[in-house]
């Protein structure tokens, strides 16, 4: 098999080998099956854990990660346009560049439209007074 890496050419070969054992495991269908979703569970488990172990998660996550039908889109993007699956994604791992996300340097945070002290995802989306004509555009379209 060879391993390349995009732009940088061939990297490394690698190479399989078949080695004789003695032990052998047999994996009915039955239980082929119920191994693969064990295993897809367990991956599962372990990102959302990871994304639960991040600083930056708050309460949306928190509520959200409880029942699938709350975030039913974020896998695969069911039923939700790219630019709002997007939106999703970095707003979860706190990437939307406003000025309290920002994590280094010692650069003013405060909001650009209306001068609150913190320029949060969260005051952006429900408590910047700025921004409330973008709510009741939302709202009246319910």
């Amino acid at each position: 098999t060879v391993l390349r890496l995009p732009g940088n050419g061939l990297r490394s070969v690698g190479s399989w080998e078949h080695t004789q054992t003695l032990d052998h495991t047999i994996i009915t269908p039955n239980a082929k099956a119920m191994l693969e979703r064990t295993l897809k569970d367990a991956i599962r488990c372990h990102y959302a854990e990871n994304l639960k172990r991040k600083l930056d998660q708050g309460k949306v996550l928190e509520v959200s990660s409880k029942w699938d039908a709350s975030n039913h889109f974020l896998p695969r993007g069911s039923f939700t346009r790219f630019a709002d699956w997007r939106f999703v994604h970095r707003a979860q791992l706190n990437c939307i560049p406003l000025n309290r996300a920002i994590r280094h340097g010692n650069r003013d945070k405060h909001c650009r439209k209306c001068s609150y002290a913190n320029e949060t995802l969260p005051h952006i989306l429900c408590g910047c007074k700025q921004c409330s004509g973008a709510w009741r555009h939302r709202y009246n379209a319910i």
